[in-house]
């Protein structure tokens, strides 16, 4: 929806209309999206998501959807855990498949969901007790019990997740956030050329270090999240009233504020070409810091994703680990202008997947 009317109102600088029975601005503007996540914050620091603040259900009580004072001091709370000594940490190489099918069946958009989803804001007081991800917490509650049990309710040694959660605990109880997506739509035969250099200068091994060298690898990864971005859009909420200089349009409190990021950055007017695959374009000489505004994959402000740098690494260390030993292809049914499955909640996923070839290579030493 909110792609939809930035297209089709392409002079405009916010577009308004009714979700629901729920007042909406699209904002297509750069200049206004700063205003809203950075310079005038403090008028939209809520996502305004939950419209039941007291009943929420306990998979959605976490960093994401938190406002106010709680979202302070969660955010407060899990900076640390998200700092670069604990990225270098060798915690990315347990691979707990519990938790990742259950990372899976979190961001899997469904039937079941999206009707719960679209009758809680349709009849908010008639469907407060409804979940949305109901069966992913009965799955995941007694897991991580089961966990802390194991452990004492005390960190391990092993600086997992759990671990950082219990350091955490210790100053708060909070919960946290995981969001990472990435589709890749080609990988350029210089992404291969620079891992194969900078692993062979750090023998061959994978290291966060070495990670951080691969400059062309992160530009390539930034132009996939450009052409489709974890998140379709950003939502804010208006809490007090507040009116645009720009335009002189007032913002009344409870109107929710929609930045179509999926638009903004295919859009031709920042990027040349868009439907282009050109990681160059994010080069430190050519990227046009004007677009500061309009790139948003991650968020920006106060309330930009606390697992940036986290989900950034993560990803560049799949990319590397998959890219040093295959060469990926589109297969013979890959469709070269893959569209948003209409369905994504979210998290956006591509209409049909993405079937990808992969062929075994020779490191070069």
């Amino acid at each position: 929806m909110a792609a939809e009317m930035y297209w089709k109102y392409p002079k405009e600088k916010i577009v308004g209309f009714y979700r629901a029975f729920r007042p909406t601005l699209v904002v297509r503007d750069p200049e206004i999206v700063k205003r809203i996540l950075t310079t005038d914050f403090i008028h939209f620091y809520s996502r305004g998501i939950n419209v039941h603040k007291k009943i929420i259900e306990p998979m959605l009580r976490n960093l994401f959807f938190a406002d106010g004072d709680v979202w302070r001091l969660l955010r407060q709370r899990m900076t640390p855990a998200f700092t670069s000594g604990k990225l270098k940490a060798d915690s990315l190489n347990d691979e707990n498949s519990a938790f990742r099918q259950l990372g899976a069946k979190v961001f899997t958009p469904t039937a079941k969901k999206l009707v719960i989803g679209m009758l809680k804001l349709i009849f908010p007081e008639l469907f407060k007790y409804a979940k949305t991800q109901g069966e992913v917490e009965a799955d995941i509650v007694p897991l991580v019990k089961e966990i802390l049990k194991q452990r004492n309710y005390q960190p391990s040694g092993r600086n997992d997740i759990i671990d950082l959660l219990l350091e955490c605990k210790a100053k708060g109880t909070i919960v946290g956030e995981s969001i990472q997506h990435f589709k890749p739509d080609e990988t350029p035969e210089i992404v291969k050329l620079e891992l194969d250099d900078f692993l062979a200068k750090h023998g061959n091994k994978m290291s966060y270090d070495a990670i951080k060298e691969m400059t062309y690898l992160e530009c390539a990864f930034k132009e996939g999240m450009r052409m489709f971005p974890s998140l379709g859009f950003l939502i804010r909420q208006c809490v007090s009233k507040y009116t645009i200089p720009e335009i002189e349009v007032t913002i009344d409190p409870g109107v929710q504020i929609l930045i179509p990021i999926q638009a903004l950055q295919n859009d031709p007017q920042y990027f040349a070409n868009p439907e282009q695959f050109r990681p160059e374009r994010f080069l430190p000489e050519e990227f046009d810091s004007h677009n500061k505004y309009v790139y948003l994959p991650f968020g920006l402000g106060p309330r930009a994703c606390i697992g940036e740098q986290l989900g950034l690494m993560q990803s560049l260390a799949g990319l590397a680990a998959v890219l040093c030993c295959c060469s990926v292809e589109p297969g013979p049914t890959t469709i070269r202008n893959p569209k948003i499955d209409p369905r994504s909640g979210i998290v956006q996923s591509i209409k049909g997947g993405l079937p990808l070839l992969f062929r075994k290579r020779e490191i070069k030493n």
